[in-house]
């Protein structure tokens, strides 16, 4: 058990070096590009995100966390995926390429049948990679794969910023997305020994795809529910709208999405282990989720409380437009990681029908907030996708507590101190800057941050929460191990 948690924090500490790495140079460029290019060009991008991010989550099936969940994987099974990834992603490439017409006259925009027609490559590129990540997350070996993300992310920033510095304009997007794949597909199989071979097994395959499928229909329903807003406002609106919008989703999901990413990652593969084991399995659900939660509650309410110094600082004014849309994004983010725990329990256990259940009724549910959205305006329609993302949390925990005894009641009293803590975090935060009455953004920032970690710390430090002196004992070894 020792080493099962030692390399759970060894996974933790480079898991969040890849993701925060990559997240941060990702952050950085979309400031500078943002004070560069207009919300237009970024409206163009999010035109296309439905498309290429529907078609990578088709290009995988389901199969690589069917590779990850089975015990004891074969060659057959490996070649067998990346035969499928390869040939899946070239067919949906030449179907994009045939369509991106028909996509362009949609929204009214001609330039976008080139831009989709180049974006899209990345779909290909990315396919060659598949089996290499999923074998080193199946080592828990987040080391080299932050290598490769802080590499690959740097790589496209670069070539971004300078297109766009010489009046490239969205295609420095195009290119920045492009190139990134480029780079850490080729990272992948240097680091990596596997190497394909032609071998196809029909067995592996209908073993594989019995788990994947559901995944497949899953995660197509949830590309499909997070990119309709893209679609909606793109075709009502115009790209500018659209721009703000992508923006503000793209601010406000970056530190929710990071921690759930850094959970999903870490988690699964550690968590598979106690498939069997319903108690242990509960434990260290709790043991692990509960710190994230306090951060990523807290942190999410913080950034509303600094909104309005953010935004401008950063981006500049003729983002300001974008803020009360970001502040509400930002509630509705808050979400995610709770999903990631039910979502991982069905996965572990296997019943990826289940997982299949909540999805379709959760975006049953949806279809009254896209006709509310679409009759009252964007600010309903962004409210609605918050309320919905919390509805989604108890209809997931309904079928937590048939896998594992872990159900509603009992998750929502696990919610309540992470919950408390980080509303008190963006309170104190949000009415010492009104006390504050100082007109200097990055002053109120700063001064908010600090008042921010030292209430947070009182908190945490005297209410018990998050096995605060176990914490930092195994921060503390992690530390000297790598000194």
């Amino acid at each position: 058990m020792t080493s099962l948690k030692q390399k759970t924090i060894h996974g933790l500490f480079w898991n969040f070096i890849e993701t925060f790495s990559s997240q941060a140079i990702g952050f950085i460029s979309t400031i500078i590009l943002a004070r560069i290019l207009f919300p237009s060009d970024f409206g163009l991008i999010g035109m296309t995100a439905i498309i290429t991010s529907l078609s990578q989550v088709f290009v995988d099936s389901g199969f690589s966390q069917a590779l990850i969940r089975k015990q004891n994987c074969t060659e057959k099974d490996y070649n067998t995926v990346f035969i499928l990834n390869v040939s899946i992603a070239i067919t949906i490439y030449f179907l994009i390429f045939a369509v991106s017409p028909y996509v362009a006259n949609f929204f009214n925009q001609d330039s976008l049948i080139n831009i989709i027609r180049i974006i899209s490559i990345s779909i290909v590129i990315n396919s060659f990679g598949i089996i290499h990540r999923t074998l080193l997350t199946k080592k828990i070996d987040f080391k080299n794969q932050a290598i490769i993300s802080l590499i690959g992310s740097i790589a496209g920033f670069s070539i971004s910023i300078y297109m766009a510095l010489n009046g490239y304009g969205v295609w420095s997007l195009v290119v920045r997305s492009v190139s990134s794949q480029i780079f850490m597909v080729l990272l992948l199989w240097i680091i990596s020994k596997w190497r394909p071979v032609f071998l196809f097994s029909k067995e592996s395959f209908r073993e594989l795809f019995g788990f994947g499928s559901k995944l497949l229909f899953v995660y197509s329903l949830s590309i499909l529910f997070k990119n309709v807003y893209n679609v909606l406002i793109g075709k009502i609106y115009n790209p500018s709208i659209l721009g703000l919008y992508t923006n503000a989703d793209q601010m406000s999901g970056l530190p929710s999405g990071t921690l759930t990413t850094l959970y999903n990652k870490v988690a699964y593969p550690v968590l598979s282990n106690f498939q069997n084991d319903n108690e242990h399995l509960k434990v260290y659900i709790k043991k692990i989720g509960q710190p994230l939660l306090i951060i990523t509650f807290s942190l999410m309410l913080f950034l509303i409380s600094i909104a309005d110094s953010f935004i401008p600082l950063l981006f500049g004014n003729k983002w300001i437009s974008s803020i009360p849309y970001f502040k509400i994004l930002c509630i509705a983010y808050m979400a995610p990681i709770l999903h990631a725990s039910n979502q991982i329990i069905m996965n572990i256990k296997g019943r990826s029908d289940y997982f299949l259940n909540t999805e379709i009724l959760k975006y049953i549910l949806f279809i009254p907030v896209i006709i509310l959205g679409i009759y009252f305006g964007i600010y309903i329609l962004l409210i609605g996708f918050a309320v919905h993302y919390w509805i989604g949390f108890f209809v997931n925990a309904a079928y937590s507590k048939k896998l594992i005894g872990y159900g509603i009641l009992e998750q929502c009293k696990d919610l309540f101190s992470p919950l408390i803590l980080s509303i008190t975090v963006g309170f104190v935060s949000y009415i010492s800057h009104l006390y504050l009455n100082v007109n200097e953004y990055i002053f109120n920032i700063l001064f908010q941050g600090i008042i921010a970690i030292i209430t947070s710390y009182i908190f945490v430090r005297f209410s018990g929460l998050f096995h605060y002196h176990e914490l930092v004992k195994d921060v503390k070894s992690l530390i000297f191990k790598k000194a």
